[in-house]
């Protein structure tokens, strides 16, 4: 806010009989205006799943004071800061990304100046994170491993999608060798 200031003057003058005046005036100083801005960047701006960027951050304070604290965030996204969220120039490695499609992550910084009466500012960078590779794993097994011909097994497969999402089929073969799956040859544990 505003300051008011009273100046006051004296005045002697240097005579044969010194005579000396007072008078004041008022002046108004106008407060200087506090103001803290930010910048944030990630390079490089994409990266694989579970890839690192190197983050950067500077701020800019309009009284010249230092930054006292910086603050990282990924939304929740996941991902870790080393050597921690708290340091000016962090690098970031992202969480898994076990979706479809790229995600974009909103990474924001938060920078809090020393002054005596602090203040904050923010600034987001966006990084880009490719999805995992798309593979399926299966395996497969048959209990026991030794039958006599015309006998039978218990079979059991089991699937892994990189991405997570559900197995809808099956479909079993005996390469010609003349042999039948109960109830069918798409269910995952025939015999």
């Amino acid at each position: 806010s505003n300051r008011t200031v009273t100046l006051n003057t004296t005045a002697t003058c240097n005579g044969p009989t010194p005579v000396t005046a007072s008078a004041s005036a008022t002046l108004t100083v106008q407060s200087i205006s506090h103001t803290l801005s930010a910048t944030a960047a990630a390079s490089p701006s994409a990266v694989a799943s579970g890839g690192a960027a190197s983050l950067s951050a500077s701020a800019t304070d309009s009284l010249g004071h230092g930054v006292a604290t910086w603050s990282w965030s990924d939304g929740g996204a996941g991902g870790s800061f080393a050597p921690s969220a708290g340091v000016q120039n962090p690098s970031y490695t992202a969480a898994a990304n076990t979706g479809d499609s790229t995600r974009q992550l909103a990474i924001t910084v938060t920078a809090t100046c020393a002054g005596p009466s602090p203040i904050s500012a923010s600034a987001s960078t966006t990084l880009s994170v490719s999805p995992v590779a798309h593979t399926l794993s299966v395996s497969a097994a048959a209990s026991p491993g030794t039958v006599a011909s015309g006998g039978s097994a218990s079979l059991s497969a089991s699937a892994t999608d990189s991405r997570g999402h559900a197995i809808i089929g099956w479909q079993w073969s005996d390469a010609g060798a003349g042999g039948s799956f109960a109830p069918s040859p798409n269910a995952p544990d025939p015999t």
